[in-house]
């Protein structure tokens, strides 16, 4: 069942990515991060991408994404939905 509040570290708010969830303070969606992390394995690697978050961004990110994975899997199915739409596909 999906939270009434917002976790530490991630917010949702209709004026930044549609509400898709992000890192709090930042407009980097948690559905991006968990992406790169599931494809390189690694907090390091993301932290690259990313260098201004902490650890601690990631990790709850992550941690948001096991505990939430229906409402980030609909966050980046609209993602994809509108790249499609913007491309004419």
């Amino acid at each position: 069942m999906p939270r009434t509040s917002q976790p530490l570290g991630v917010s949702r708010t209709p004026e930044v990515w549609g509400g898709a969830a992000v890192i709090a303070g930042s407009a980097i969606p948690v559905f991006m991060v968990e992406d790169l992390y599931n494809h390189a394995n690694r907090v390091e690697d993301v932290l690259e991408e990313y260098p201004w978050l902490s650890r601690a961004d990631v990790l709850r990110a992550l941690a948001y994404a096991a505990d939430e994975p229906y409402l980030v899997a609909a966050d980046r199915g609209r993602h994809e939905a509108a790249v499609r739409d913007a491309s004419g596909r």
